[in-house]
This record gives C-alpha cells, structure tokens and sequence, in this order.
C-alpha cells in the first residue's frame, strides 16, 4: 500500500493518499496512518471472498455464449413419414 501525504488545493487541509491495486484513497491526515492500515487489512479480509465471488459471476457473464448454426429449418423427408404412402417405381417381373 502506497501512502502518499500532500495539501489539497481547494481547502489547503492535509491529506493522506492510499493507493493499491488500481484503487486511490484520499483521507483527512487527522486519521493516523496506522489505523487506516489496519482498517484496510480488515476490509481486505472482510470483502475477499465476496469480491471473489462477483468477479467470478461477472465473468461468467460475459462469456462467449453458443448460438445455433442451423438458421432454417431442415426439408422433410415425405417418404420416412409413417401413414404417408410411398410412390415408387415398379418393378417389372418378367
């Protein structure tokens, strides 16, 4: 955890920056910073498997999903059809 402490602009209040894994944290500087390490270790410990989880839900999700190749019905067969009579040629017998 990357820990950063600067003045804001805006208000001139001091500020604490926490930064890990992609995610920034800006915080009035009267929290002392090991209580903010514990406090993020707790979240860390809290939050693990639920993020976990709905990462996991999110990229099933987003999946490639199948889809049928066929995009029209196949012709029908009229002579393997029961109850259908079948025209075929005759036979001669000679």
């Amino acid at each position: 955890m990357r820990i950063k402490h600067f003045v804001f602009g805006p208000n001139g209040r001091r500020v604490v920056q926490l930064t890990q894994d992609h995610t920034t944290l800006a915080l009035d500087a009267a929290i002392p910073v090991a209580a903010l390490a514990a406090w993020h270790r707790r979240l860390r410990a809290d939050l693990a498997r639920p993020l976990a989880r709905q990462r996991r839900l999110r990229r099933q999700d987003q999946r490639r999903r199948f889809e049928p190749v066929r995009t029209h019905r196949r012709r029908i067969r009229t002579h393997r059809l029961v109850g259908v009579p079948v025209r075929r040629a005759r036979q001669v017998v000679r």
